[in-house]
């Protein structure tokens, strides 16, 4: 299974394991809006644990607290299975949810995956100052949920058509305007893993329009889009005209800095500008320029 990890792994816990009772419940199918799979168990007190495939060759373990409970920041999770510790796992905010932990898997995993399959409880700890969790639940049903949400996953990455088809559109201004063909360079597609998400940013600075040189640049910049996964396909989710564009994780969500001319923040060009868009679950949403 081809599987990609952004996985932070905490140093260790001291984990005190009282003697517990699991919730009854098992566990069952739990499929977010966009995602390919998933499935979950959950407990009234401790919230839910559980594993989502979002995109094609991408699963994470998750966590939903309890109701009212959210946290800024990485977190480091120690994992019990019938009480024998099984690891510690860097989980991060959700960026579709404050109130939601993900922690990317791959198959250096899957001994502990191999120990919720055959286990009957799984316990999750955190003693990090400021953020005091404890949550036991049932691995009752786990097997037959976890075969079926790692075989969404299997074998395969998100499709990339929408990101063909935007350099299509290039190639076919470049034909119309001098009969020329675009070439673009292998650094034209950024990829990055942010907030358990999978990003491409597509930059036309690095593509030439045959005879001439870039035509897709000017004294603003280049145009510059950037592609999320989601629901197993990669889809366009932001635009502009910019020197550089990065995305980074801000408070466990995806943020964009774009770097801008300088007149976006009332300055000559040459003093450049700093465009900050944050993503608030439907898009990216300019808040700050610097």
């Amino acid at each position: 299974m081809a599987r990609r990890i952004r996985l932070a792994i905490g140093a260790a816990l001291a984990m005190a394991l009282a003697p517990c009772v699991a919730a009854a419940e098992g566990w069952g199918t739990a499929t977010p809006p966009g995602a390919l799979a998933g499935t979950r168990v959950c407990d009234d007190a401790a919230g839910c644990f559980g594993l989502v495939c979002r995109n094609k060759g991408a699963a994470d373990f998750f966590v939903q607290l309890p109701a009212g409970r959210t946290v800024e920041g990485a977190v480091a999770l120690a994992m019990a299975v019938d009480r024998e510790s099984a690891t510690t796992l860097g989980f991060e905010p959700a960026a579709s949810s404050p109130d939601a932990l993900v922690a990317r898997f791959d198959e250096s995993l899957e001994g502990l995956v191999r120990r919720l399959r055959e286990g009957s409880a799984v316990m999750l700890r955190s003693r990090i100052p400021g953020f005091d969790y404890s949550g036991d639940f049932s691995l009752k049903g786990s097997a037959e949920e976890i075969d079926r949400v790692l075989s969404a996953c299997n074998d395969s990455t998100a499709d990339e058509s929408a990101i063909a088809a935007y350099k299509a559109e290039f190639d076919d201004m470049c034909r119309s305007a001098n009969g020329g063909s675009v070439s673009f360079s292998a650094d034209a597609a950024k990829r990055q893993t942010v907030a358990g998400t999978d990003f491409v940013v597509f930059n036309t600075a690095n593509g030439e329009c045959t005879p001439f040189a870039n035509a897709f640049c000017g004294s603003g910049g280049c145009q510059i889009a950037v592609f999320m996964a989601e629901g197993g396909a990669f889809r366009k989710v932001f635009e502009t005209l910019a020197y550089e564009i990065d995305v980074v994780s801000q408070g466990g969500r995806p943020t964009l800095q774009a770097s801008v001319h300088g007149s976006a923040c009332n300055r000559s060009g040459a003093e450049g500008c700093t465009e900050i868009y944050s993503w608030n679950g439907r898009k990216f949403q300019l808040v700050s320029q610097e």
